[in-house]
């Protein structure tokens, strides 16, 4: 069924709120995230661009307040999925005004996600199994994928995508907001 996302604790939108206008002033996308399944092949390869500052969670871990600062800095952020098709960092990077670097989202939502309206489909065209299977295809990849980023890295590309996630955190990932939504599913009833 069509749905909202939240952050994994309440508090947080304090944390995004505080952080979301600081100058975004580092030239790369961030992740500080687990590595495991098919994300442990992509990061391995992305750590071949100069354009990701890659951190493993379970040895670089930040409280939240410290990870949001981090996050802030950084004028993109990449996210991948992982046990779900959708992640905390995703709502992270939209409310923070990072533009949010991933795999093309396949959830359905009340309001869809749409790869280059909301995000970046950093794989976009590209054959993942190259990626994930075949290192022979990495050092012509990753000069793609170098390439795509040093574009996004241009504001009048990606302003209005900021601009875009940012309003979609707005209307479905404000506690107040998400309320509004929930109430008129039971109103309407149609969702079930």
């Amino acid at each position: 069924q069509p749905s909202f996302y939240i952050l994994e604790n309440y508090d947080e939108h304090n944390f995004i709120e505080l952080n979301r206008h600081k100058n975004k002033t580092i030239d790369k996308a961030y992740y500080n995230g687990f590595h495991y399944g098919h994300r442990s092949n992509i990061v391995r390869f992305l750590k071949k661009s100069l354009y990701f500052d890659i951190k493993k969670k379970d040895d670089d871990f930040l409280q939240k307040d410290k990870y949001y600062e981090a996050l802030s800095n950084y004028k993109m952020g990449l996210n991948m999925d992982g046990a779900a098709m959708i992640c905390y960092r995703d709502i992270e990077c939209f409310g923070l005004g990072v533009l949010l670097l991933r795999e093309k989202i396949k959830n359905i939502f009340y309001e869809p996600l749409i790869a280059n309206k909301h995000y970046i489909d950093l794989f976009e065209d590209i054959d993942m199994n190259s990626i994930l299977y075949n290192e022979e295809s990495h050092e012509e990849l990753i000069k793609l994928i170098d390439a795509r980023v040093m574009n996004l890295l241009l504001p009048d590309k990606t302003n209005e995508i900021i601009y875009n996630s940012r309003d979609w955190y707005e209307k479905y990932c404000l506690p107040e907001n998400q309320l509004n939504l929930m109430y008129s599913f039971l109103k309407d009833m149609t969702i079930l």
